[in-house]
């Protein structure tokens, strides 16, 4: 008996649809539903663990660009004034990275030399919001012949103020040299250079106005966010009839990637991008069993 012969992939329906047509439109169809029927779970974002989201702290002498570079990271227009004290509050933003990772950016009230006395207690409570984060990039004025002096005023208050020693913590650290653009090369080169010396942290020159370097910096700072909070980005394959149960699931408990949803050609499975960290990715495992999409 001759083996039964496989449906033609060419066949065309009566819509003039090829089948192979026809089962990519299915695929996109399916596709589409289960991202409609996931959409209500959007709103939980804001209620998930705060860990599924790391939060950095923008810290710095006044005036030396920390608002400038939120606008460049966030694609916003926040004001920035050349003004002591414009205000003791922090400003919280939300953050996309290259990763699809999204990152709580707080803009922190500019230090200054010399705080006057009145006003220790009032900064010392703005500044308690630092203790939130878990990385902090100390951005500076690179142009600044006191760059040097400003850099030690801003160390000297966390510590004095709220008893944070930088060297001996165990928080994130980035220094963000700004301002690149007001130098010439060559001489920003040999600041980096004298600035990275004896350092086990990035330093790095960048123009938040020019936009100069800041891929490179999203690059290292979403590095070190992962390294310290042992987040990541997974790939995850799932069967469309498993869909709804793993989705929700990483949704409760991880940060699926906005639009990171999408029909793997060559398994025929949906492959699902998300943030997740060490621990809840034992637990996906433990429940689920371990499958990864490995790039």
């Amino acid at each position: 008996m001759s083996a039964r012969p496989r449906g033609n992939r060419g066949f065309t329906s009566g819509s003039g649809e090829t089948q192979l047509e026809l089962e990519r439109r299915k695929v996109r169809d399916r596709l589409s539903s289960i991202k409609k029927e996931l959409a209500t779970l959007t709103a939980r974002k804001s209620t998930q663990k705060t860990k599924n989201k790391p939060t950095v702290a923008l810290i710095g002498y006044t005036n030396t660009g920390k608002t400038a570079l939120l606008n460049t990271l966030a694609d916003l227009q926040l004001a920035s004034h050349d003004k002591l004290f414009e205000t003791l509050s922090t400003s919280r933003k939300e953050v996309r990275m290259n990763t699809g990772q999204r990152i709580i950016f707080l803009d922190t009230i500019g230090f200054i030399s010399r705080l006057p006395h009145e006003l220790i207690d009032s900064f010392k409570a703005t500044l308690e919001e630092i203790k939130t984060a878990g990385i902090l990039v100390h951005v500076r004025d690179i142009s600044h012949p006191a760059s040097k002096m400003q850099r030690e005023v801003v160390l000297n208050i966390l510590k004095e103020v709220m008893g944070l020693d930088i060297e001996n913590s165990k928080l994130g650290y980035i220094e963000v040299l700004n301002k690149a653009d007001l130098l010439n090369a060559s001489l920003v080169d040999e600041i980096i250079k004298k600035e990275r010396e004896g350092k086990d942290y990035p330093v790095i020159d960048i123009s938040a106005t020019k936009g100069k370097n800041i891929t490179k910096f999203k690059n290292i700072l979403s590095a070190i966010v992962n390294e310290h909070t042992g987040l990541k980005a997974i790939a995850f394959p799932i069967k469309y009839e498993e869909a709804n149960e793993k989705i929700k699931w990483l949704r409760e408990h991880a940060e699926v990637v906005d639009d990171g949803i999408e029909h793997d050609e060559a398994t025929g499975q949906l492959k699902v991008k998300a943030i997740i960290d060490r621990e809840m990715l034992r637990a996906y495992d433990d429940r689920f069993g371990k499958k990864r999409i490995r790039k």
